[in-house]
């Protein structure tokens, strides 16, 4: 019982986070130019 409780709470976590989130600025944080180069390994195929 503890352990389903656990997991709907970790699931009611997320959703709410999710609710909150500014997908526009992750956007725009994901495409901005800067920063150090990917280590060796790390690069984007």
């Amino acid at each position: 019982m503890a352990e389903k409780l656990a997991v709907m709470n970790t699931a009611e976590f997320f959703a709410e986070r999710r609710n909150r989130a500014d997908f526009a600025a992750f956007e725009r944080l994901l495409i901005r130019k800067g920063g150090e180069p990917p280590r060796e390994g790390d690069e984007v195929e």
